[in-house]
């Protein structure tokens, strides 16, 4: 899935770390301080997939451990959802196509919700193991986006 995250250049590794760790705190912000129908069809819309084609080869896994990485040295403790939500966007700008993912899952009662990012069919940033554990929500229904409302 092209170039390991070692042989990107650290130019590069900068800009998609400063680009992540501002867009995580705007996305913080936003889905602390908004109505989840704010904020909800930026997230979900299949038209976030879009992209526009590059020709300069860039690992997915690359941009999604930079974006680890950001949030993990952020003032704001940073869930899946701000982490994939803003690994889409860098990766959209960077001309690949990552389709963001929701599953649920119950566990002793409770319910929990995960998010992941998949390019070609392909987890990336997360482990398949940690994914399996839970049942992908059907976006493209209403039910699929009420749950999600619900859970997080």
């Amino acid at each position: 899935m092209g170039n390991s995250y070692r042989s990107q250049p650290a130019g590069q590794k900068l800009a998609w770390f400063l680009r992540a760790w501002f867009s995580l705190a705007k996305w913080h912000v936003t889905i602390k301080l908004r109505g989840y129908e704010a904020w909800r069809d930026d997230v979900v819309s299949p038209a976030k997939d879009l992209v526009v084609s590059n020709d300069t080869p860039v690992d997915p896994n690359a941009v999604c451990h930079v974006v680890h990485k950001a949030a993990d040295n952020h003032l704001f403790i940073l869930n899946c959802l701000r982490r994939c939500v803003v690994a889409r966007e860098i990766l959209r700008k960077e001309g690949v196509l990552a389709v963001l993912h929701f599953g649920v899952r119950s566990r002793m009662g409770q319910e929990s919700v995960h998010c992941w990012l998949t390019v070609n069919d392909q987890i990336i940033g997360d482990s398949e193991e940690h994914v399996e554990k839970y049942q992908e929500l059907d976006l493209s229904r209403r039910k699929g986006i009420d749950w999600l409302a619900f859970l997080l």
